[in-house]
């Protein structure tokens, strides 16, 4: 794909989201905006997104991301979140899971906490 084209999808994306936003309608002027990122492609495409609604809006946004201690990664990949959202301007924490560590079913346990 050329960066021509890869430009206008960008583009394209760009105003699908902040029209869907708008139309959504239910935040305050200068709106405070956490949104949780994980270090993925989705979440970190969605931090981009909302960081150019946050800005258009005069609001303020902060990024969270969960070292769950699940995986030996984990802190590695909440640190490399953290390094990125630092590069962008963007406030971010990072939240401990201190509980218990399961070894198996972690998935599902952990969309049920």
């Amino acid at each position: 794909m050329s960066s021509a084209a890869l430009a206008a999808r960008q583009h394209n994306l760009s105003s699908t989201f902040l029209g869907t936003v708008e139309a959504i309608g239910y935040f305050e002027p200068e709106p405070s905006v956490a949104i949780a990122v994980s270090g993925g492609a989705d979440s970190m495409a969605l931090l981009l997104l909302l960081q150019q609604w946050v800005k258009k809006n005069g609001g303020t946004l902060v990024a969270l991301t969960v070292d769950h201690g699940l995986r030996k990664e984990a802190k590695d990949e909440a640190a490399w979140v953290a390094g990125e959202c630092h590069r962008l301007g963007i406030a971010h924490h990072t939240l401990t899971y201190s509980g218990k560590k399961l070894a198996t079913a972690i998935q599902e346990t952990a969309r049920a906490i």
